[in-house]
Parts: structure tokens; sequence; C-alpha cells
């Protein structure tokens, strides 16, 4: 989901893809795939936050998709508020 906010940070990962993405759309484009894929075993929280994430890709939608996985995945609720969380 970073590189849809920003394809740079695809620098920062590594990625094995059978046809390369070289946009932030492209990047989109997978995270609508795997959105699909994710109504089989994803929370009803989880598919929207990703939904809303993919309708405006930044770094607050972001952080609220990570907040639901985060419950999802591992039954926790966090204190943390967005300024916390988001870096400067």
């Amino acid at each position: 989901m970073a590189c849809a906010i920003d394809v740079n940070k695809r620098r920062y990962f590594s990625m094995r893809e059978e046809v390369p993405n070289t946009s932030e759309a492209d990047y989109l484009n997978q995270i609508k795939e795997y959105y699909y894929h994710s109504i089989l075993y994803s929370s009803d929280k989880v598919i929207i936050a990703v939904k809303v994430f993919i309708e405006n890709p930044n770094k607050v939608n972001y952080v609220k998709v990570a907040k639901e996985m985060r419950k999802d995945l591992w039954n926790k609720n966090t204190k943390l508020t967005f300024e916390e969380i988001l870096l400067k």
C-alpha cells in the first residue's frame, strides 16, 4: 500500500512481481485484486478500511487499514492516535 501512495517506496521492498509495477496506479490495481481476495477471509472492518484506502490512498487511510488488520490478526485494540502513529 505504501507504493500506491509513493511509487519511490518500491526500492525499500523486495518484490517478486511477474509483471513489474511502475506507477502508483499499478500498485493500486494490485491492491484492488487483493481487496477482492480479502473478501474471503478478512473481517468486515478490514474490507471497508481497504476499500476506503483504494478510493483515497493516503497515509491516514493506510494507518486505518493497518489498525484494522492489527485488530483482526492479533485481536489487539490500540489507544494510539493517528498523530502518534503518523511520521511527520
